[in-house]
């Protein structure tokens, strides 16, 4: 959701005193929307939802922009189930994610669909390596969940 125009200008003025980073996370669902924020002075970094900003496409855009321009670069996640958390983990990984992340899915879903799943450890997980996305789907356990 965007904040309302009134609530810009301080958002700006927050920015300017340069006290701490100013992320935004729920208002980039998109390239476009990032670019009108950086524009504007709005912030100093992006906290990153793959899933919120529609699929790999749209957030490797993002994440280049943030490249070009030094734009810091955190990563979130929204509940995603193994197979999603999977892509976002090698997105994340192959532009170096320099700080942890918030990536929750594990903790309140269970099952799985792939023969393998994702391996978490404490709060540390291993980017899968592999073809694709580095992990294989087991066809059986996505069609008893059909």
């Amino acid at each position: 959701m965007k904040p309302p125009l009134s609530g810009l200008v301080p958002l700006r003025t927050l920015r300017q005193q340069h006290a701490l980073p100013i992320l935004l996370d729920e208002p980039i669902v998109s390239l476009d929307d990032l670019r009108t924020f950086h524009e504007l002075g709005l912030l100093d970094g992006v906290a990153m939802k793959v899933s919120r900003s529609g699929g790999l496409t749209e957030s490797r855009r993002i994440l280049e922009y943030m490249r070009e321009h030094g734009l810091l670069f955190f990563a979130s996640g929204l509940t995603d189930p193994d197979l999603s958390l999977a892509a976002s983990l090698l997105l994340f990984s192959a532009y170096e994610l320099q700080h942890p992340a918030a990536l929750n899915g594990h903790q309140y879903l269970s099952g799985s669909v792939l023969r393998s799943p994702v391996r978490i450890t404490g709060d540390q997980v291993d980017v899968p390596h592999g073809i694709g996305l580095g992990v294989e789907v087991d066809e059986d356990r996505l069609n008893a969940m059909a």
